[in-house]
């Protein structure tokens, strides 16, 4: 039987749950460039066209034609000083199955690729493959959205939301702008206006509402 979290459903339009951890649970982001380094990469790879356009007019073509923004969306993200989280999913039936992993492959190969040359080490850099979850329900999907979101308040490493820099907490209170590279109407639809949608974030979670997409 495979390993929890090991078995990957890819459907379209229906989101995941994708995290993965450094190796030995070390630290994996240890300052602000390492910080501004994975959300580049991020950013390369799902960001619209127009996006990488306005914000790196001197790509490389080697890098935009790695772009996979037009079969999957990405919904939430946060990065943690040892793990991250990835909320997001595929949108195009004929790719669904093959375009996660060939996302995730460019990813972690791009990050770690950096890091070695960085801190002069060698070998992998996260733990083993990355974990996926297939999210069941609407309401499943609105509490992962919240689980992420708040994973620095959780782990106390801010006291507010709005001073951890590393999450797309900003993305949503600051409101649809066109470098964004999430697209938050699925999550924000659901509310009537942004103090509804904070109010949400800070209540009380249901964790067996969402024990099956948590790390373990």
């Amino acid at each position: 039987m495979p390993a929890k979290h090991t078995y990957r459903e890819f459907i379209e339009n229906h989101p995941q749950h994708i995290f993965n951890r450094g190796v030995e649970k070390r630290v994996i982001f240890t300052n602000q460039q390492d910080y501004r380094t994975f959300l580049y990469y991020l950013t390369i790879y799902l960001a619209k066209p127009k996006t990488l356009e306005t914000r790196f007019p001197t790509l490389p073509g080697n890098l935009k034609i790695n772009n996979v923004s037009e079969q999957i969306k990405l919904l939430t993200y946060c990065f943690m000083p040892n793990h991250f989280h990835l909320h997001l999913a595929p949108t195009n039936i004929e790719t669904s199955q093959e375009i996660i992993p060939k996302f995730m492959r460019q990813l972690s190969n791009a990050y770690t690729g950096y890091f070695n040359k960085k801190y002069d080490r060698v070998g992998p850099l996260f733990q083993g493959r990355y974990k996926s979850v297939l999210v069941s329900s609407d309401e499943q999907n609105v509490h992962l959205h919240r689980y992420i979101q708040t994973n620095p308040l959780t782990a106390k490493l801010v006291k507010n939301l709005q001073d951890w820099p590393w999450s797309s907490y900003h993305e949503y209170v600051g409101g649809q702008k066109l470098d964004d590279i999430c697209q938050i109407e699925d999550i924000f639809s659901r509310f009537k206006n942004l103090d509804s949608y904070k109010n949400f974030l800070l209540e009380q979670v249901d964790t067996e509402s969402i024990e099956s997409i948590l790390l373990d």
